[in-house]
């Protein structure tokens, strides 16, 4: 079977306990299947198969899948045999242009970039969050050369959020400057500007503007007083 996407992840810890690493590569998994791609996953892939045909169906999905995901909670982790052999030998074919075009990615949670194995080091890395998975797959699709409608969607909604970002900075800079008056004049609620999330400041800032155009529209100064 063809995969596109290999998933490498260490499945237990020390104590032989279910990982971290291997709840996170489930998420990936589920992530990554739920927009369609055909992903390589040994927990759910492997599900039947004899010890005999483990490593070889293994190294299949590692030889046909263009993209390998290491998973990763710890450095050690990354580093033990089996995870190392997958993505050692990906790198290495890759760099010995057996796979053209292929990518590595490290998607990590709790590690420092310096920590890393020297060659993931120079992979594109990911830090696990909410919006990362998104981000992950906008690299992957990239990666596949496929050209997918959400991978769109993803870029203008980050532009859009870096937009507003620097937005609400300067809004929130002009704000300090005003809240003490307006708050006293009942034009915002008396909350430090602190307690605002981005999303609840913009909206505040539209009420607020709002209701300065009403009183300059009735003759009134947007701090209160009578206009001459």
């Amino acid at each position: 079977m063809e995969y596109e996407v290999f998933i490498s992840y260490r499945h237990t810890g020390r104590e032989a306990e279910v990982s971290r690493d291997y709840q996170i590569a489930q998420e990936v998994y589920s992530f990554l299947s739920s927009r369609g791609l055909n992903v390589f996953f040994s927990d759910i892939t492997l599900e039947g198969i004899g010890a005999a045909e483990y490593k070889r169906t293994i190294d299949d999905a590692l030889d046909s899948s263009k993209v390998l995901v290491a998973v990763g909670t710890s450095s050690d982790n990354l580093a033990s045999e089996w995870v190392r052999y997958e993505w050692d030998g990906f790198l290495n074919d890759i760099l010995g242009g057996f796979k053209k075009g292929g990518k590595v990615f490290a998607y990590l949670d709790g590690i420092k970039i310096g920590s890393l194995p020297w060659a993931l080091r120079h992979t594109q890395v990911f830090q696990h969050s909410a919006k990362s998975l998104e981000v992950l797959y906008g690299f992957i699709a990239t990666a596949l050369g496929r050209e997918v409608e959400s991978e769109v969607e993803w870029l203008l909604s980050a532009k859009e959020s870096i937009r507003m970002l620097n937005s609400a900075i300067a809004d929130r800079i002009a704000l300090e400057l005003t809240a003490a008056r307006m708050t006293w004049m009942g034009l915002i609620p008396a909350l430090t500007v602190e307690a605002w999330n981005t999303g609840q400041l913009l909206v505040d800032l539209d009420d607020m503007r709002a209701e300065i155009l009403r009183r300059e529209e009735h003759g009134v100064h947007p701090f209160g007083e009578t206009k001459s």
